[in-house]
């Protein structure tokens, strides 16, 4: 028997449930990736500044609050 073989499509030699062609689908893996990256990269450092800015804020609340209620005490004098 020699007969024509069937034609084989790029990468038939794997298995795909969708019967979609395999390689070369990439679209999925760059959205992955860009989730990632900004996952990594970008959250937290803003999670920090974030962060960073709140301490400021409050440590400025603070001491105003502090100096305010302890006006004319020689300890103030040592703090600067």
């Amino acid at each position: 028997m020699t007969g024509d073989a069937p034609p084989r499509h790029p990468g038939a030699g794997r298995f795909d449930w969708s019967g979609a062609p395999v390689a070369g689908d990439d679209g999925a893996v760059i959205g992955a990736l860009i989730i990632v990256v900004v996952l990594v990269a970008v959250i937290p450092p803003l999670v920090v500044m974030s962060c960073a800015g709140i301490a400021a804020g409050l440590g400025w609340l603070l001491k105003a609050d502090v100096d305010e209620s302890h006006e004319g005490s020689e300890l103030l004098d040592l703090n600067t």
